[in-house]
């Protein structure tokens, strides 16, 4: 019989674009085709019910449970070409999605996976379908959507509400969900709910503009006056969900004040379009991009660009790297996933391409002129005393020191991030990142949303640290949650003195309180020179300092041995430079002179 949406394009809804004439196409819709195409040939039929629908994880072998995030750019897509695969692949991922649905109205995130809380993203991805393609829809598909919408919205405002324990990150989705959910369906109560969430979430940014709560309970300081904050999470799912809900009230003061924080958050942006989350609460889930399971900080910068010239340059500048990262059609965790014979989760481009449907649906187009990420500061060093964080723009580097003692409800079980006075992260502006701190410890903290490494490349942390390996148990300097960091700044020069203890993981406590590393990195224009030493050489400590492959040169005063190794957070393969510190220790890496 006839597809149900034969009939579509005689209801006067425009095609806005006719598909097979590719020049036609805005860089942004061209990715967008390329997801969902990708989309189509992973999704299951002719398996059954219980299949059908589902898209085909070529890394996780597995049916990942919230397909239905596809709906909204699949309807984009079919709104732009006109070809009615789309709209069926749309409403086979919706139907797939219903096998999840719990008795108490929730969706589980998996099969094997009982969380509900992403209940709240796919009635978002829903209502935002009915809003912009409802004349698109079979009578029966729309008025299932509208159903099962409520089903979601209605758990969402008996669940999600302040002391709902979970990450802040639910918190501005339900503010989003709810407000236009009431809007949708004249439902007061949920407006009003939603405006109380989105208050909420508004009285947690940080006296530098950063949103707090990636870690329950959301106020929680640590023992330095810490705040949680993971830079992915809050660029690629609250920041965009806060936006959209204030777009939903027309609050151009709330729209104003949140493209001030979004403009703050452009320091944690590299020159490439990527974000920095080496120090972040659930860095475990980095990629080069974001975050592995939200979709993506496009939606935040077309949404708040009217209040901000500088975001749509931003935007199209992060978009040049989610192409550089779609080498076969899947979006890869990182630039280097496809060339280390990395598998790319299919969750990537669903959740992303959602993201980037709604970026385009605000006008995005991915063609700005002078695509670039701005240096916002004149400052050669900002200090973020939420995070202990230290971001240095000088010469041709960008670079992070963090003593962040956060410590995140799954730390010990694989989302040890980075601390101790760590060069979390080195990036050249002429060839690259260099250093790109992981967790210490990868490990599946959320099983159906992580991935494990493939191949004969060594798994390793890729955070430069030391090491001390005694009586059965690892204690590292990169974790090290009192460390010190002492700066001196000259115009040719600036110093950072760190010291830190060699701790365990699963409590902070140390080898021996005596025992210190003192390190002192010196950033010159081309060169940074690094020298290491301990307060006590009876130990036998091991230095660590990966530096990712084909960027920047390395040299030290002793002989190192160097092994080739990968780390699935942020995704990158390194050279670790493994060198004994049995005394005090010079290295460097660039080529300029002292």
């Amino acid at each position: 019989s006839s597809p149900p949406y034969a009939d579509a394009k005689r209801t006067g809804y425009p095609c806005h674009i006719i598909m097979n004439n590719k020049n036609a196409l805005s860089p942004a819709e061209s990715l967008l085709k390329l997801w969902c195409d990708t989309l189509l040939k992973h999704q299951v039929r002719g398996y059954g019910a219980l299949q059908d629908g589902g898209f085909l994880c070529d890394a996780c072998t597995l049916l990942h449970g919230r397909a239905d995030n596809a709906i909204l750019p699949l309807m984009l897509m079919y709104q732009i070409s006109g070809e009615e695969k789309y709209a069926a692949a749309a409403e086979a991922a919706f139907y797939f999605s219903l096998r999840f649905r719990e008795p108490d109205g929730a969706l589980r995130n998996d099969s094997a996976h009982p969380w509900k809380g992403i209940t709240v993203f796919s009635a978002l991805c829903i209502l935002k379908t009915l809003e912009h393609f409802s004349r698109l829809l079979s009578d029966t598909l729309r008025e299932e959507l509208r159903r099962e919408l409520r089903i979601s919205a209605d758990w969402v405002s008996r669940t999600i509400h302040p002391g709902f324990q979970t990450n802040i990150n639910y918190y501005a989705a339900g503010a989003d969900c709810l407000i236009g959910c009431g809007k949708y369906y004249d439902e007061d109560a949920w407006t009003e709910a939603g405006k109380e969430l989105l208050s909420y979430c508004m009285a947690h940014f940080s006296e530098n503009g950063l949103l707090y709560g990636e870690g329950f309970p959301h106020d929680v300081r640590s023992a330095s006056g810490c705040v949680p904050v993971d830079i992915g999470y809050d660029m690629e799912e609250s920041l965009p969900c806060l936006a959209d809900a204030a777009l939903r009230l027309q609050d151009r003061s709330l729209l104003r004040k949140l493209a001030g924080y979004a403009h703050a958050m452009l320091d944690f942006m590299l020159p490439d379009g990527a974000i920095d989350n080496s120090f972040g609460t659930r860095n475990n889930k980095w990629t080069w991009y974001g975050s592995r399971t939200s979709d993506g900080m496009l939606p935040l910068f077309a949404a708040l660009a009217p209040y901000d010239p500088q975001l749509l340059p931003v935007a199209a500048k992060h978009l040049t790297l989610l192409e550089k990262c779609t080498p076969d059609g899947s979006l890869c965790g990182g630039p280097r996933y496809h060339k280390l014979g990395q598998k790319p989760c299919i969750h990537h481009t669903f959740s992303h391409a959602a993201g980037l449907a709604e970026a385009i649906l605000l006008g995005f187009r991915g063609d700005e002129a002078e695509a670039r990420v701005p240096v916002i500061t004149g400052e050669a060093v900002k200090y973020y005393p939420e995070l202990r964080l230290y971001r240095i723009r000088f010469g041709r580097f960008v670079a992070a020191i963090t003593a962040y003692d956060y410590r995140y409800g799954t730390y010990t079980d694989g989302a040890a991030h980075c601390s101790g006075g760590t060069l979390s992260l080195l990036y050249d502006c002429k060839t690259g990142p260099v250093i790109a701190g992981s967790v210490l410890d990868y490990r599946l903290t959320e099983p159906f949303n992580m991935q494990l490494p493939e191949g004969p490349l060594s798994h390793r942390p890729l955070i430069l640290r030391a090491e001390l390996f005694e009586y059965g148990t690892l204690y590292s300097t990169c974790i090290d949650p009192t460390a010190e960091i002492i700066t001196e700044e000259y115009p040719d020069r600036l110093i950072f003195r760190t010291r830190s203890r060699f701790v365990r993981i699963s409590d902070w406590r140390a080898a021996d309180e005596a025992l210190t590393l003192e390190t002192v990195y010196k950033f010159t224009e081309d060169r940074l020179q690094m020298r290491f030493s301990l307060s006590d050489y009876s130990r036998e400590v091991l230095l660590h300092i990966p530096v990712i492959a084909d960027s920047l040169p390395f040299s030290a005063d002793r002989a190192y041995t160097a092994v080739p190794c990968f780390c699935l957070s942020p995704g990158f393969d390194a050279v670790d430079h493994i060198l004994p510190l049995d005394r005090p220790l010079t290295a460097s890496l660039g080529t300029g002179s002292e």
